[in-house]
């Protein structure tokens, strides 16, 4: 798609996608789309079926940037989730066992249960500080 009005690629008759502005660095457009001159590297707001605005991207070579690569929220397992940190806190609370102890089991609840995939708890865990303690022990 190189340097092509909409007007010219005509994409309410051929995909049924609707445009309704044209972001170009700085520049929103809004306004007379049918005569603005498309470019590589703009990005355009479509309105549209998922899979024409699909058909249309795979057809004109265009990059879908809408597509979400994240999971929804897993709410059902919530309970789950609620239930871990509750129980380790209330165990250790007691003196069963250190709350570090409980803590561990409770993720390792979280994660069998798949409330939360291993990839994604290891998103949440700042490797820097582990990096850190490593090289104190290692001089210590």
């Amino acid at each position: 798609m190189v340097e092509r009005s909409h007007g010219e690629m005509h994409l309410r008759r051929r995909y049924g996608v609707y445009p309704f502005a044209v972001h170009r660095r700085n520049q929103n457009i809004g306004r007379r789309l049918d005569d603005f001159v498309v470019r590589v590297g703009d990005t355009l707001l479509l309105e549209g079926a998922d899979e024409d605005i699909q058909r249309l991207a795979v057809e004109m070579g265009l990059l879908d940037v809408a597509k979400s690569s994240a999971e929804g929220f897993r709410r059902g397992h919530a309970p789950i989730a609620i239930a871990g940190v509750l129980g380790s806190i209330g165990f250790s609370a007691f003196g069963f066992a250190p709350i570090s102890l409980f803590s561990v089991l409770a993720v390792v609840l979280v994660i069998l249960t798949r409330a939360i995939d291993a990839e994604e708890a290891f998103s949440f865990v700042g490797f820097d500080l582990f990096d850190v303690r490593c090289r104190l022990l290692a001089l210590g």
